[in-house]
């Protein structure tokens, strides 16, 4: 996707953008931050609205950003472009959510886009009208592991797919299908299947980049074996233990502290 990245270390996504303070998640300016900060992707989520309009939102988070606990799929247009968004602080912002077309166009000239949840419109056309797009080629599609979504994909094989797979049976599914781009490991724990070396060595002899996330969403959920973003706690990082398993690119809240270890 990018011939500049064959000289780093590894690739860095920054998880919704770099936000906090007044600078809203899932934005342009969350995504103009995280490139600032050393990102070289940016994972943001899609959401579509009551009368058919895409908008890169996190559906859960509707009380948090919109002041409303009613499920983003009820809102209009006009409902949702005239919203004044509350942001870190509690405070309003002053900014509204952004249109995903709009977003395509200004993010994708600086950085690679991971495209999160899109995969809920994926039967309704998305992937046809996502494919006609100049800016196609700078989206990379995740998505679980399922039949029906890997036909879906595997008919729009211009388009750059990484699966989130957690099994040996979905990575087997996986290829039966499709190459992807990517595969994002799921590994609960150390003695998890996906994390064994061996299998990690097979997955990238296919060709295939290993995608690890460091977020750390809560103190029970573990996505990559026990590595996460607390380790930017610790006096001295070693990330060698993690790239010495083949991870190429890293997801992270915090772009700019994982920057300095490349």
């Amino acid at each position: 996707m990018e011939e500049r990245w064959k000289e780093k270390k590894f690739i860095i996504v920054s998880h919704r953008g770099f936000w906090g303070g007044n600078i809203i998640q899932n934005t342009i300016e969350s995504a103009r931050i995280a490139y600032l900060s050393g990102a070289d992707m940016v994972e943001v989520d899609l959401c579509r609205s009551k009368d058919g309009h895409y908008y890169c939102f996190h559906d859960g988070n509707e009380k948090l950003l919109l002041g409303e606990d009613r499920p983003f799929s009820q809102w209009t247009k006009d409902e949702i472009d005239s919203r004044d968004l509350i942001n870190s602080t509690g405070g309003f912002s002053g900014k509204t959510l952004e249109n995903w077309d709009d977003y395509l166009k200004i993010v994708a000239r600086e950085v690679i886009i991971n495209l999160d949840r899109s995969w809920i419109y994926w039967k309704d056309g998305f992937l046809d009208e996502l494919a006609e797009k100049p800016e196609s080629k700078r989206v990379l599609l995740k998505s679980p592991v399922s039949e029906e979504l890997l036909s879906l994909i595997g008919e729009h094989e211009g388009l750059y797919y990484m699966p989130i797979v957690s099994t040996m049976e979905e990575v087997e599914q996986v290829f039966k299908q499709l190459k992807p781009y990517a595969m994002e490991i799921i590994a609960d724990s150390v003695d998890a299947p996906l994390w064994r070396k061996d299998v990690l060595d097979q997955i990238r002899q296919e060709g295939v980049l290993l995608y690890g996330n460091l977020e750390k969403l809560s103190k029970s959920r573990v996505l990559l074996a026990g590595w996460d973003d607390d380790i930017f706690l610790e006096k001295k990082v070693h990330l060698d233990p993690l790239l010495e398993r083949g991870f190429r690119i890293l997801q992270t809240d915090w772009p700019h502290l994982l920057n300095r270890y490349r």
